[in-house]
């Protein structure tokens, strides 16, 4: 096709391709901003008229994308949770040999002493021990809050345990909080 290939999958997921680079990215901007999740001025304004903490954050996103390009562009993707229904709407990319997955959470109704999120993690292999690691450093941006289990340096969880059981989303500290998990493979044992 000259804008994009959809390819099918016989367990129901499928996978679009754009050829056309600046069309995707025209169709990201358009909508998100339609959407809500951008504002109505985003991709207008000049990166050289922009503050240094927009310009920083803007850097901070791309390598983030970078980092896990491969993982985000061929990955499978799994919606975990619907954003008509909750507090917090989350999705997932894994790799499909079940080494990695990249979990993405974003609150939309922040109340206090929320119930806690729970994510049950698909894509995975159950025989295999994992370790979950926050794209953002917590401990540096909120002192005094704890991380809920799983996501201290050093803990491992089982792939049937985040499959079954799950992991606890981080609670938010502000109104839309967004939070990035990586999940990666370790070779650690859980004991």
């Amino acid at each position: 096709m000259k804008y994009f290939t959809v390819t099918f999958y016989k367990k129901g997921t499928c996978h679009i391709t754009f050829n056309n680079e600046e069309l995707l990215k025209k169709f990201n901007i358009f909508g998100s901003q339609h959407k809500g999740w951008l504002p109505p001025s985003y991709g207008k304004k000049v990166y050289k008229d922009m503050t240094q903490e927009e310009k920083a954050e803007i850097k901070e996103q791309t390598d983030v994308f970078k980092k896990h390009y491969d993982l985000i562009q061929h990955g499978d993707y799994y919606r975990i949770s619907s954003p008509l229904e909750g507090t917090c709407t989350v999705w997932e990319i894994a790799d499909p040999s079940g080494g990695e997955a990249l979990v993405s959470a974003v609150y939309h109704h922040v109340q206090a002493n929320p119930v806690p999120v729970r994510v049950k993690v698909q894509g995975l292999k159950d025989e295999a021990d994992y370790q979950l690691y926050l794209n953002e450093n917590f401990e540096e941006k909120y002192p005094g809050k704890r991380l809920p289990h799983g996501f201290a340096s050093g803990e491992v969880i089982s792939g049937a345990s985040l499959r079954q059981f799950g992991f606890v989303v981080p609670e938010a500290m502000n109104g839309f909080q967004a939070w990035q998990i990586y999940i990666k493979e370790c070779s650690c044992s859980c004991e």
